[in-house]
């Protein structure tokens, strides 16, 4: 159940909202992926219901028959637009009442993007009770209370946190992280660089956020930003965009984190955004951004999704110094062919 539940964790946000729902496609910008959108957006927001019900009252379904059905759904979007690749994802904002809904395709022209799909379940490991555990049951206890509570504005202690310490029954990981990043420093090192667990490496990446030299802790998770794991990915560049932001760091190789706004992952695209939203502080990373994002950016501005859509319409700002509208693509378009050559 643990799995299955992983693969549609973004949809529990906020139930409480009713949420109308907006689906966008990434990967196929032709006619095609437009109907595509038209043919399934429907069906998708259906299945996207059952699921919301399944989380609420998991005893009242049967999951194998869950899964079965969103496989039966992928492999019809597959069929019908002649796809290498399809995966569906759902994510809920607080104070936004929309369900962002995105289908992420990959052509049969584009194999290479196929470098960061997820194609086989992560089999399942056994548990190590040691720091890096603590961390998993850390981040476990943290969903499950920002789930059931409302969001505070608390300061991360430290250059990156899932949550703030300030829970009581988060309170007294603080210390047990801050000590275990000096005393155990390398085993959190050793699982992050080896460890065949890619829950463990995902976890490591959030201790290393507890590192006291923030250049350190980028350095050490920048290898890893292209994962084969989505999880670790996802994790690693969010360590490394909250450091950026607290030490001020905008001096970055910004080429591996250009390679994922290609991602057919959402998170992915998401947090390499952020990464290059702080990099753009440099002028000589906006002219790379320019010259070898622009196209993707362009891509991404053209979805709804807010968390891809709002940090590439803040980058092509920032880049360009114009002040288009965030749905002016043509003008955009236009500014890209006539600078980025």
């Amino acid at each position: 159940m643990m799995k299955f539940l992983v693969f549609i964790a973004s949809l529990v946000l906020s139930f409480h909202l009713m949420a109308g729902k907006v689906t966008d496609l990434y990967g196929d910008e032709s006619d095609k992926g437009q109907e595509i959108i038209r043919k399934y957006a429907k069906k998708i927001s259906e299945f996207d219901s059952f699921l919301e019900a399944y989380l609420k009252h998991p005893n009242s379904f049967d999951e194998e028959k869950l899964t079965e059905r969103r496989n039966k759904l992928i492999e019809d979007i597959k069929k019908d637009g002649d796809y290498l690749y399809v995966k569906l994802s759902t994510t809920l904002y607080p104070q936004n009442k929309n369900k962002y809904i995105t289908i992420d395709v990959i052509r049969k022209d584009q194999p290479e993007r196929l470098r960061f799909a997820s194609l086989t379940p992560t089999k399942a490991f056994k548990s190590k009770q040691d720091l890096i555990n603590e961390m998993i049951i850390f981040e476990d206890t943290a969903m499950t209370i920002m789930f059931n509570t409302s969001s505070t504005d608390d300061p991360c202690p430290v250059y990156h946190c899932i949550h703030n310490f300030q829970h009581p029954k988060l309170k007294p990981y603080l210390a047990k992280f801050n000590n275990g990043a000096v005393k155990q420093r390398q085993l959190i090192i050793d699982t992050l660089n080896s460890d065949p667990d890619p829950q463990r490496r995902a976890a490591a990446a959030f201790l290393i956020g507890h590192f006291k030299n923030p250049k350190e802790i980028v350095a050490l998770l920048k290898p890893h930003v292209h994962d084969k794991d989505s999880g670790v990915r996802n994790d690693c560049i969010r360590v490394i965009a909250g450091t950026m932001a607290t030490a001020k760091i905008t001096n970055i190789d910004v080429k591996p984190f250009l390679e994922l706004l290609d991602s057919p992952e959402t998170t992915d695209r998401n947090k390499a955004l952020v990464v290059l939203l702080y990099a753009a502080e440099s002028e000589n990373a906006k002219q790379i951004i320019k010259q070898q994002g622009g196209k993707n950016l362009l891509a991404i501005l053209k979805l709804k999704q807010p968390n891809n859509h709002d940090v590439a319409y803040r980058i092509l700002q920032k880049i360009s110094g114009k002040n288009y509208g965030e749905t002016d693509y043509a003008a955009w378009k236009v500014w890209l062919d006539t600078t980025a050559a």
